[in-house]
């Protein structure tokens, strides 16, 4: 079996949508609030920075953090079928 298949074989074993759209809720059970205290020590609302967040699921921690940092950027890396999540 080739390397392709194996990953196309993987991506079917794990329902990635559904993994995220479960996790969405608990992102803002902790998380969230976790990686906003740790932001506030290191930045102010007036430092540019950016963000990577790879498997960002449906994006909540870049999202509270661009809110929270207005000069930030932030990027989500994510699976094509969970980067579908946001939109619904």
């Amino acid at each position: 079996m080739g390397q392709i298949e194996k990953i196309k074989r993987i991506q079917n074993f794990f329902d990635f949508y559904r993994l995220a759209e479960v996790s969405r809720n608990e992102m803002y059970h902790g998380r969230v609030q976790n990686a906003l205290y740790v932001t506030s020590t290191l930045f102010t609302k007036e430092d540019e920075f950016k963000v990577l967040d790879l498997g960002g699921g449906s994006g909540t921690l870049a999202l509270e953090i661009v809110k929270k940092y207005p000069c930030a950027k932030a990027v989500v890396f994510e699976h094509p079928t969970v980067a579908k999540l946001p939109k619904n």
